[in-house]
């Protein structure tokens, strides 16, 4: 653990001391399988802590012991409570404990929780380690237990079963500038939706993959690549957005590849016919266990866990977009189909049902087709959906408009696609503080566009998204080989910034969404800024005017800029004839401006300083 984390967790338990109380552990003992255990059990966020120990089978013998530690949103009971799991496991002879730890907190906080647990099982059950089965980010929960909290001595081997262990672009684009302003309509904005963003995700797998402790564990992976049914949705996103395109496939949630933990056992291979399962098949019993139970050892006396050849790997490095996001609190937004589209998927997330969506053609006309679900959703993707999906459409501008707040996800399935990439690679998963950020975009299918994007903080290292007002907008120039190029100046301080791009072209639209993490350095900030405590707008959110506030503190070239999240601008207002001194500038927001995230940058004699403004009519 480097210094700077270890300040950091220090930090942590020291706020989270006096809620000691909150985090203690309660047991509780199931009736064997056939007494109906299915239902009825406590379950939700009110019953973190508790340990519910499983019946012992008559055939248990020196079987090892094996714990179930759930995924994000979810609890114990998520193995039992419609899912046969517990029943298998009773079945063959294995003793259990199921956990539930928080449902949305990051991997610090239930790591520290469940290291402590993995000491209360296995002096319950008078044994020196157990085996580990974790579903999502239940896994990523236990690689902070085991090798951040010491929780390795008690553990023989850890299975993990789709975990994100590479984040997952679901949880970028739930923090991104498109949708984060949002949370009530597209999934949840918290803790756990925070450290699953990549940019996060490659920082803790740099602390941990380089902990002292991490030999001393053993990991084995399983990923699976068959979305469909009410994750659907999201997997046409996550196929339309990857990191690795087209290889490997999704599960409704986690790509494939980011399934796969370094220095780790991987069971199922790249589109293995075994790993046609979604997100939550991926953790029931009648799927998985005949698996798990083939990976199981016959004891739990190692001395060493096997050496495994020490691997470096980056599936975050490229990322590849094949769609356009908009959103709206209200009102409406548009959007590109571009020319000789054979199909396109538009997507609509949304709190009612009951809302009136109207999709407009560019003549005006409403596209009828719009299909409806109210079953629950993917773990980032709201509540509802309405989809259409237009075979050979009109090339134009569309219009969505709803009188109640929507993100659109709108994916073409051929046309132009943008790849993103940055400095990052297999070798390098994040930033440091004071270096310069190197961003490139090439265009499949298109030779001009303007590209343009920015950079928001979403929150700071220690896994807490604290909503800074920090941000930075730039714009990409091509160059000679056609790619569009540029450099972030080394001015950001720690923290994860999501990354919002957007390609413009003639007649289409390609947007990006992911993240990156800047780490502390000796090297420190470059050229700090003292501006940015002069720069203030309100109200905040706006509603139709919005005051902005700042300081002149000498002559020169000064100007102020309104952007959209991708960095295209919306007004300028030259200050260059303002004395010294504080000013203030009233903005009349356009009528025709949507509802969402906005950036504001001063600029004074080439110094930068940026924040956000949310317009919320």
């Amino acid at each position: 653990m480097t210094a700077s984390l270890q300040k950091i967790l220090c930090f942590i338990g020291i706020v989270l001391l006096p809620y000691a109380s909150l985090f203690a552990q309660k047991p509780y003992f199931l009736p064997a399988p056939s007494e109906n255990t299915r239902g009825g059990l406590i379950g939700g966020a009110d019953d973190v802590g508790t340990i519910y120990y499983g019946a012992v089978p008559s055939n248990a013998g020196t079987k090892p012991v094996l714990v179930f530690i759930h995924g994000y949103t979810s609890n114990a009971s998520t193995w039992w409570d419609g899912n046969d799991m517990y029943d298998q496991a009773f079945s063959d002879g294995y003793r259990t404990a199921f956990v539930s730890v928080h449902p949305d907190k990051s991997m610090w906080t239930n790591g520290e929780l469940f290291a402590s647990m993995l000491t209360t099982i296995t002096n319950y059950y008078g044994v020196n380690r157990v085996v580990v089965v974790a579903h999502s980010k239940g896994g990523i929960d236990t690689d902070a237990a085991l090798i951040h909290y010491g929780g390795y001595s008690k553990v023989e081997r850890t299975i993990t079963l789709g975990s994100p262990h590479f984040g997952t672009q679901l949880a970028d684009l739930a923090q991104s500038g498109w949708v984060s302003w949002l949370s009530s309509v597209f999934g949840q904005n918290n803790e756990a939706t925070f450290v699953l963003q990549t940019g996060y995700m490659n920082y803790f797998r740099e602390e941990t993959d380089n902990h002292p402790n991490r030999p001393l564990t053993n990991f084995t992976t399983f990923g699976t690549w068959g979305y469909g049914g009410i994750l659907w949705f999201s997997g046409v996103y996550l196929e339309a957005n990857s990191t690795v395109r087209n290889s490997g496939g999704n599960d409704g949630v986690v790509p494939y590849y980011s399934t796969i933990r370094p220095n780790s056992a991987v069971i199922f291979g790249e589109k293995d016919g075994r790993g046609d399962l979604n997100h939550f098949e991926v953790s029931e019993g009648n799927e998985m266990w005949r698996y798990i139970k083939a990976q199981l050892p016959s004891t739990v006396t190692r001395t060493q866990p096997p050496v495994l050849a020490a691997t470096k790997t980056n599936p975050n490095a490229v990322v590849y977009s094949r769609s356009q996001i908009i959103s709206s609190n209200q009102g409406g937004n548009t959007f590109f189909i571009e020319k000789n589209a054979s199909k396109v998927k538009v997507e609509v997330f949304q709190s009612s049902l009951f809302d009136e969506i109207q999709l407009l053609d560019p003549q005006n006309k409403r596209v009828i087709g719009l299909n409806t679900t109210d079953k629950e959703r993917s773990l980032f993707g709201g509540d509802l959906v309405k989809t259409v999906e237009l075979s050979a459409p009109e090339a134009g501008i569309y219009e969505i408009q709803s009188q109640e707040p929507f993100v659109a996800i709108i994916t073409t399935e051929n046309g132009v696609n943008a790849r993103f990439s940055s400095d990052l690679n297999d070798e390098k998963l994040t930033y440091q503080e004071g270096e310069p950020m190197h961003f490139a975009v090439s265009l499949e299918g298109a030779t001009q566009a303007t590209v343009t994007g920015s950079l928001i903080r979403t929150g700071s290292l220690d896994g807490t998204n604290d909503r800074s007002e920090e941000a930075f907008v730039f714009e990409l120039s091509r160059n000679a080989a056609g790619v569009y190029i540029g450099t972030i100046p080394p001015t950001l301080r720690t923290g994860v910034y999501s990354v919002n791009v957007a390609a413009v072209g003639e007649g289409f639209e390609r947007d990006i969404a992911t993240s990156v993490a800047v780490t502390p350095s000796s090297q420190g900030l470059q050229d700090a800024e003292p501006i940015e405590r002069a720069l203030q707008v309100y109200p905040n959110p706006s509603v139709g005017k919005a005051t902005f506030s700042f300081a002149i503190e000498e002559a020169g070239n000064h100007a102020l800029t309104i952007y959209d999240i991708t960095g295209k601008p919306i007004q300028s207002f030259n200050l260059s004839d303002l004395s010294v001194g504080q000013h203030e500038i009233d903005w009349e927001l356009p009528m025709d401006l949507s509802n969402g995230l906005y950036l504001y940058e001063l600029t004074v004699n080439g110094k930068k300083i940026t924040k956000k403004l949310l317009l919320n009519r």
